[in-house]
Order: C-alpha cells, then sequence, then structure tokens
C-alpha cells in the first residue's frame, strides 16, 4: 500500500522548506493548533499508510524552545488545482499544484468512513492504519455524503449522515485515548443510553513497535436541545427574576451544608416554583446518570478499567499538592477567604482520609455541564477524553469518583454566579438568588447521586469518611479556580472565593 504523499516526504529540497517554513506557518492559522505561544525547533514527519498517494494522514512529532513536545495528526491532499495564497487549508504548493488540509476532500472522508465501516487495516512500511467499527456506524451506505462543520476547538470533525460524525484527534500520543476507550465501554459493553453510541475508530500502530496511536473516534448521532451549561444559564435567568419579584422569597434560607440530603418536596415551595420543574428535573437526572456511570467504571472488568485501591499513599501525596496550593493562594486572597483557606489547609493536616479497597475507579477526568447534553428532561454525557493538558497516560488513571462529582457539583455552582455577575456587576439580589440556587443544585444532584448508588465498592460506607472525601475534591477544585481566574478572568474570582468559604462551612471549620 501507499504512504500518504510519500513523494513529498522524500524530495529532500521540498520537505526542508515544509518543515522549516510552511508548515509551522499553517498550524498557527489553525483553530485546532494550541501551542501558537511555543516556539518550534523541529518537525518530524511520518506518512501514514494510504489507498491513494495523494492524500492520507501525517503525523507530525513537534519540538519547541522550551524542551516540550507534541504529537499533531495532520490530514494532507495534494491536488492539482489552484489554491488562494491566503487560503486556510493550503499548506504550501507543489510541482503539481497544492498541498493542502486534506479535510475538505470528499474521497479522503470517504476514505476513512470505509476504513472503519469494513473493519480494514492497511499496512505500509511505516505502520499499520486500522479501523474498527461500532454498532453505531451504518456499513450498507450507497453514498457516503459528508461535510466539516465550522468549528472553534482542538479537534475536527466530519459529520456523516446519518450515522453520526467523526471526531479528528489534532492532537495525539501513544496509548489508547480515553474517549474512544471509555466511550466505547459504555455504550457497546454496558448498553449505557446516556453517553453517544460507539461508531468507530482508527488507530495506527507503528512498524517500529510500541503503543498505537489512536487517531479519531466516530460517535453516533445525538438528539439534543443544547449543552447543559448553557440551559441552566437560560434558567438562571428565568428563576432569578422570580426571585427578584416575588414576595417572600428572598428571606427563605436553605442549608448550604452539602453533606445535608435535600429531596424534591423538602424544597421549600416559592423557591421550588422559582426554579422550575424542569431544572429540577434535569438537576435529578445529572445525578442519577452521574452515579450510574460510576456503577459501571466500578464494575469493570476490562484491562486497563478494573478498580484499584486507594491508599493512603494516594491520599498524602494528593494532600501535600492540595496543601501546597493553598498555602499559594492564600497569599492573594482577601482576609476572609485566607482565614478559611488556612482552616482548610490544617482539616488536611490533621485529616485521616479512608482507604478503599476498590475506591480508584475510571472516571470522566474533566466532569461540568459543559460536557452534557440536554435531551429532553433527560441528559447526554460526552467528552471522555479527561482534562487536555495533561498526557494521556495520566488522564487514564484511577481516581476517586469524588473527582468528576465535585467537578460537577462546581459547575453547578458557577451556572448562577455567572448570571448573577451580570446584574450590574454583582447586584446583591442576584448574588443572593445565585446563593439559593447553588444550595438547592448542589445538594439535589448528591442526593439523586448517593441514592441511585446505594452501597457502591468504590465509596466508603461511612457518611463521615464519604464527606471528608467531598470536601478534599471541592477545595482541590476551587484551589484550580482561584488561580484560573486570578490570572484569566479576576472580575470572576468571586466565584471560586464563595466556593472554598462554602467548604469551610461544609466542615464548619469557620462561622460563613
Amino acid at each position: 500500500m501507499h504512504i500518504a504523499l510519500q513523494h513529498l516526504l522524500e524530495d529532500h529540497a521540498f520537505s526542508s522548506a515544509l518543515i522549516s517554513k510552511h508548515l509551522p506557518a499553517f498550524l498557527k492559522r489553525q483553530r485546532w493548533y494550541t501551542s501558537k505561544d511555543k516556539v518550534i525547533t523541529a518537525i518530524r514527519l511520518t506518512g501514514l499508510p494510504s489507498e491513494d498517494e495523494s492524500y492520507g494522514i501525517w503525523l507530525a512529532d513537534l519540538s519547541f524552545a522550551d524542551d516540550t513536545s507534541e504529537l499533531r495528526v495532520i490530514a494532507v491532499a495534494e491536488v492539482r488545482r489552484l489554491v488562494a495564497p491566503n487560503a486556510l487549508r493550503l499548506i504550501c504548493p507543489t510541482e503539481r499544484g497544492a498541498l493542502i488540509d486534506g479535510l475538505g476532500e470528499e474521497r479522503f472522508r470517504e476514505s476513512l468512513y470505509n476504513l472503519m465501516a469494513g473493519d480494514l487495516s492497511i499496512t505500509a512500511k511505516t505502520g499499520t492504519l486500522i479501523g474498527q467499527s461500532g454498532s453505531a456506524c451504518v456499513k450498507d451506505v450507497d453514498q457516503i455524503v459528508s461535510h466539516v462543520p465550522v468549528q472553534n476547538s482542538s479537534n475536527s470533525v466530519i459529520v456523516y449522515p446519518p450515522g453520526g460524525f467523526f471526531k479528528l484527534f489534532r492532537k495525539t500520543e501513544s496509548g489508547l485515548h480515553p474517549d474512544a476507550e471509555l466511550i466505547a465501554y459504555l455504550s457497546e459493553s454496558c448498553k449505557f443510553a446516556n453517553v453517544p453510541a460507539f461508531g468507530g475508530a482508527i488507530r495506527f500502530e507503528p512498524a517500529r513497535g510500541g503503543d498505537p496511536i489512536t487517531l479519531g473516534l466516530m460517535l453516533g448521532k445525538v438528539e439534543h436541545q443544547g449543552e447543559a451549561w448553557e440551559a441552566f444559564l437560560h434558567d438562571v435567568a428565568g428563576y432569578a427574576q422570580r426571585y427578584k419579584t416575588v414576595e417572600g422569597i428572598q428571606e427563605i434560607i436553605v442549608s448550604g451544608n452539602l453533606s445535608q440530603s435535600l429531596l424534591l418536596d423538602e424544597i421549600p415551595a416559592l423557591i421550588r416554583e422559582a426554579i422550575g420543574e424542569i431544572s429540577l428535573t434535569r438537576i435529578l437526572k445529572l445525578g442519577q446518570r452521574t452515579a450510574q456511570m460510576h456503577k459501571h467504571f466500578g464494575d469493570a472488568k476490562e484491562e486497563g478499567l478494573i478498580a484499584q485501591k486507594l491508599k493512603q499513599s494516594n491520599w498524602n501525596a494528593a494532600k501535600a499538592g492540595l496543601i501546597a496550593r493553598i498555602q499559594k493562594e492564600s497569599a492573594y486572597a482577601k482576609t476572609e477567604v485566607a482565614k478559611a483557606q488556612q482552616a482548610i489547609g490544617a482539616w488536611l493536616e490533621s485529616t485521616d482520609f479512608p482507604e478503599v479497597e476498590a475506591g480508584n475507579i475510571r472516571v470522566h477526568g474533566d466532569y461540568h455541564l459543559g460536557q452534557v447534553l440536554i435531551d429532553g428532561d433527560d441528559v447526554v454525557i460526552i467528552d471522555f477524553e479527561g482534562e487536555p493538558l495533561y498526557t494521556l497516560a495520566y488522564r487514564r488513571q484511577r481516581h476517586p469518583a469524588y473527582k468528576d462529582v465535585a467537578g460537577m457539583v462546581r459547575s453547578l455552582h458557577y451556572a448562577p454566579y455567572a448570571y448573577a455577575l451580570q446584574e450590574a456587576d454583582g447586584a446583591e439580589w442576584a448574588m443572593a438568588a445565585a446563593k439559593t440556587w447553588y444550595r438547592v443544585a448542589s445538594r439535589l444532584f448528591l442526593t439523586a447521586y448517593h441514592d441511585e448508588l446505594k452501597e457502591p465498592s468504590f465509596l466508603p460506607v461511612d457518611k463521615d469518611a464519604r464527606e471528608k472525601m467531598l470536601a478534599f475534591y471541592l477545595a482541590d477544585k476551587a484551589m484550580y479556580e482561584l488561580a484560573y481566574e486570578r490570572s484569566s478572568r479576576p472580575s470572576w474570582v468571586v466565584i471560586p472565593e464563595t466556593g472554598v468559604l462554602g467548604v469551610a462551612e461544609m466542615l464548619a471549620l469557620e462561622s460563613v
């Protein structure tokens, strides 16, 4: 079989100009290229097997001046037509026409689909390109129709009606990709209906040996009404206006103690009506579906997914890291917040956290409202890539389930406060409304989560031990947010600040 555009890679003069000039310039023009601030010092290109010599995929191993490196996936095609010098897709001219981003070429997109749908493999001297189909892959297609939507994300997308869409991972590494791995497990093995159906994947196995490299993932079409983040922002806006005008509602006090359960019929009637049954139902579903996802992870028997023991050595390392971040952030905090941070730090020093035999499980890893789609009154969980700044190896590590849970609780905190800060720079009534919405939503979410789980093997049986774990991960997330907002969005720093105060209140460390 062919190697993608091998004649260009073997042309020394052309490849030298490509590596030193054209490819760096091309990368900096792409939305999906997230390392624009880094200086490239070297590029090593590997052409992957292709059914046609004029298009395919190159792996670009980039080295940077800061001694870091990354592996980029570049779809390439050589076309025999004129391409405008300023075209976004143009890489550079060639003797026969132009070298361009191949994603816009229908024949390239068709080749990717056929590779997956046919469970095919293509072998050349650089290695083997392997397609894998899933249950959502429509195999009997007379004509493959596809298009590339305009996006602003770190991956590129090809839409294949009616089967779904393919995510080309523009940045990858050797090893299993968690998005492909976990979606395949939840969708195919567990038949979990609240994730996108697995459509297929493409990976490359280098001839030199080593772990395979995942290049992309196909997912089934998801009928939805948008992200949960946008839906809740919309719902919060309506709630806030009702909170502002309904007589007596502002005098209602809802406890912020996240260790206390909250059932629907325990929510004060005025607050329940102001929030709305649709929002409340979605919050309940979010808690239930999160628990079901974690149940599947806790029960996994597949290699790479089996739960592991949560040890004291895990806690010691995690505690040391969090205490260091608290000490750093205390230097920037206002008096009340610094006092709460110091109290949390002292609590961490004096607290023993529980060992749990199966307490480390695979998790979503980057769990927030932007990773959830609204489907009527239900939800669909998406994007299992984990935090993209970390390595694949780290993203495939096991963690306590509360890492995900705390991420979602913090996201439920951000939604009402993000709205409140738009109201005359955080009007007092809007901040009060945000506090009440968050307290109801977070406690309702946690209650639904724990009620759905019953007594899982991956959480301690003791309620106090669970509270300690949740408080730890809430504090951990809030510290991360403090550093981010302080450097990137100072006007929002009040949100993680109130999160820190909430952890102190939950642990009765401060009078908040």
